[in-house]
């Protein structure tokens, strides 16, 4: 463990199997009780079938982002896509 890692505390990584990993801020104690933010990067597709990148900023514990919004955030991707292949 560095000195920044010891005085700033380390960034964890969390993967959902669907949206992919998530990267937290530094996170410098076990308190479960403090909101830190969590990234993720998805990829989006629009009418003409052009991808973009996007990135999703949630937030969650020391351990891993909030299931509530993971469930949303999965759920808004998902029709996303879906709503999209039916426009066309």
């Amino acid at each position: 463990m560095g000195l920044i890692d010891l005085i700033f505390g380390r960034k964890k990584v969390f993967n959902h199997p669907y949206l992919g990993n998530f990267t937290s801020q530094r996170i410098n104690n076990n308190n479960s009780l403090k909101t830190y933010y969590w990234i993720g990067d998805t990829c989006l597709v629009n009418n003409n079938g052009d991808e973009f990148a996007t990135s999703l900023f949630i937030n969650g514990n020391t351990n891993s982002p909030y299931n509530n919004q993971l469930s949303f955030i999965s759920e808004l991707v998902q029709n996303w896509k879906k709503r999209l292949l039916f426009k066309n």
